[in-house]
């Protein structure tokens, strides 16, 4: 509430709000006591998803006044990968059933959040980087993308040479990797993080790190579905469904961000992951009784 109210020098230093000179653009992006502004935006999504949830259950006016000041939030942390994180959320919670009242919803929902996104100077700043990637723009290379990314201030041209970097030494050691942590010496660009979360456990982890990984994740859907399939409740069977979303939205944010850094998102998530395996059915409770 304060980075809402108050100017950036009257800021206490635990909100990080200060920039340390490597982005001009972290000083004003909403971040909360978590530190960086990409951290803040991936925990709002987590709640964007949770509330998204609540509100199909009790269908109340307030729950929706909610969503848009926490996709407000979202957009103000200018986090691209969380919005990006929403957008496919919405898309995987909506895809399983959809009609036209939530095509309609779902497209209106995500052309306010885009529009709000885009009329910011950061926003513009953001969709005109990525239009001069090799990705959009087939006349960039490789090779040149590597030059600007010391010179253009364009962030997605950095992570692509970043990437670039951390493949050709994880192609050096393939297998197992350099070891945990060690990314951010594995590159070019020495002191960032890998701001793909893929690439960091192919560098860090190595073929035998990155499968690992992949497991872990296949499991924890595979457990979604069928809690989803066995659940007693039409609201745990929603839950588990708008749980997959959003696991699917934060697999999506991991191609472009540190996403398994953001500790704050995984203990909620964890919390969450034990909630939804609980025996919902209250009949059955109160016949224990």
């Amino acid at each position: 509430f304060m980075q809402l109210v108050l100017p950036l020098s009257l800021y206490p230093a635990i909100l990080g709000c200060q920039s340390d000179g490597s982005n001009s653009n972290v000083s004003s992006c909403l971040n909360s006591t978590l530190g960086h502004p990409s951290a803040f935006g991936s925990f709002m999504f987590l709640f964007v998803g949770l509330t998204i949830w609540k509100m199909g259950q009790s269908r109340q006016w307030l729950w929706g006044i909610l969503i848009a000041i926490q996709v407000l939030f979202v957009v103000m942390s200018k986090s691209f990968s969380s919005l990006i994180m929403v957008m496919v959320f919405i898309m995987a919670l909506i895809a399983p059933k959809l009609n036209f009242a939530k095509l309609i919803g779902g497209v209106l929902f995500l052309a306010i959040v885009l529009s709000l996104f885009a009329s910011t100077d950061f926003g513009q700043q953001k969709i005109a980087g990525l239009l001069a990637t090799p990705v959009f723009n087939p006349d960039i290379d490789i090779t040149r993308t590597i030059l600007l990314s010391f010179s253009d201030g364009n962030s997605a041209n950095w992570r692509l040479a970043h990437w670039y970097f951390l493949l050709q030494s994880w192609q050096q050691s393939p297998i197992l990797g350099y070891g945990l942590a060690t990314s951010s010496y594995l590159s070019l660009f020495a002191g960032f993080y890998a701001h793909n979360d893929y690439v960091r456990f192919l560098a860090e982890e190595g073929l035998v790190g990155f499968i690992l990984f992949l497991t872990f994740i296949g499991v924890q859907i595979s457990r979604l579905v069928r809690l989803m399939r066995n659940a007693s409740t039409s609201t745990q069977k929603n839950l588990c469904s708008t749980m997959i979303a959003i696991l699917i939205g934060i697999l999506t944010g991991m191609a472009s961000d540190n996403i398994w850094s953001h500790t704050t998102l995984f203990l909620y998530w964890s919390v969450l992951s034990a909630v939804v395996s609980w025996n919902w059915d209250t009949t059955y409770l109160y016949s224990q009784e």
